[in-house]
């Protein structure tokens, strides 16, 4: 779970550092991007739920996208290593 953390935090922050360095308002019209925002968009785009009400705009959409595909992939890869070391514990019990 921490290991789900810190890259959500990672990504956050490179969300942000991207938004700031676009100089864009990247989620809505008069919105100031914030560090809040776009930790919340990352939890949201991680866990591949995507129904933020603070949708990004321009060049960071792909960033986004390509967050929700790793989200998904490491959510899978530590399903099935915790399944993997399950088994291992019941075969060894």
């Amino acid at each position: 779970m921490v290991s789900h953390l810190i890259q959500i935090l990672i990504f956050a922050l490179l969300l942000w550092l991207l938004s700031v360095a676009v100089n864009e308002e990247v989620f809505g019209i008069g919105i100031p991007v914030s560090f809040q925002q776009s930790l919340y968009v990352s939890f949201e785009s991680y866990a591949s739920l995507g129904s933020s009400n603070a949708l990004p705009f321009g060049p960071l959409r792909i960033f986004i996208g390509v967050e929700g595909l790793s989200g998904l992939v490491v959510i899978g890869w530590t399903s099935a290593f915790t399944y993997w070391c399950m088994t291992q514990y019941w075969n060894d019990h």
